[in-house]
């Protein structure tokens, strides 16, 4: 404990022992004063204490001994500091960078290719051939008779010869009408015997011998659309050379010579 402190105790010791002496009363009960002041010295400490108060015949009272501490060299205890000087700061808020978004690059689409159409060929009718309907219509309004040669080479030197007879008048021609074949020059090409291959749009009654064809009936006339036709064939053969085969059709009542013959060379 303190010097100071046991001084006190000391002192209010000393107190009660003297008024104990006087005897008869009750003690008084002694209040002390708090001290005022403790200065601590150098070697020792100087406390200056109240003079106590004692009242006779009361109850003591009890008043705590507060001690109040005054460092050394100091004249009165330190206050506190009640105010706090804080230099302010300024805080520079730095901004945050706001990314620009770069766009994406847009793919270009590659451009497509038109394909461009192949153009359709038109197919060309192909027209069928029917035996004997390759001469004109009707040329003339009375009898008119047409003569044609077709020659198909199955081996080299060896043809298939057809020779056809049309009516391309308007009119009947009357018997006798003759098919001949023949020759030039004489030898250069070996015929075999003519016969009817087809005959169409009537019938004139024909036979043949050797390389010559008679019609015994009038060969009809053409109407639109029902021409008469009538086809002979035979077989040829080159023996060396060339060669040219004519068909000739004969009747006497025939206005129209200019397509009584018709001429092939071979080969």
């Amino acid at each position: 404990m303190s010097r100071a402190f046991r001084w006190l105790v000391v002192s209010a010791v000393a107190g009660a022992l003297a008024l104990a002496a006087c005897g008869g009363a009750s003690p008084p009960t002694r209040a002390p004063s708090t001290p005022s002041v403790l200065t601590p010295g150098g070697s020792g400490s100087t406390a200056t204490q109240g003079s106590p108060t004692a009242t006779p015949g009361s109850a003591p009272a009890t008043t705590p001994l507060v001690p109040t501490v005054v460092a050394s060299g100091s004249s009165a205890p330190p206050s506190l500091p009640t105010t706090v000087s804080v230099s302010s700061v300024t805080v520079t808020t730095v901004p945050t960078a706001t990314p620009t978004p770069t766009a994406a690059p847009t793919a270009t689409a590659a451009p497509t290719a038109t394909p461009t159409a192949a153009p359709t060929a038109t197919p060309t009718a192909v027209p069928t051939a029917t035996p004997g309907d390759d001469t004109p219509p009707t040329t003339t309004a009375g009898c008119d008779l047409a003569v044609g040669i077709g020659l198909l080479e199955t081996i080299p030197g060896k043809y298939q010869v057809t020779a056809g007879v049309s009516s391309v008048g308007g009119a009947n021609c009357p018997p006798p009408v003759t098919l001949n074949l023949s020759v030039t020059p004489s030898g250069a090409l070996t015929l075999g015997s003519l016969a009817v291959a087809y005959e169409y749009n009537g019938s004139a009654g024909w036979s043949c011998s050797g390389t010559t064809c008679t019609a015994s009936a009038a060969v009809p006339g053409n109407p639109p659309g029902t021409m008469y036709q009538v086809g002979f064939q035979t077989m040829a053969t080159l023996a060396s050379g060339s060669a040219q085969l004519c068909a000739t059709v004969t009747s006497s009542a025939d206005t129209n010579a200019a397509n009584d013959t018709w001429c092939e060379a071979l080969p």
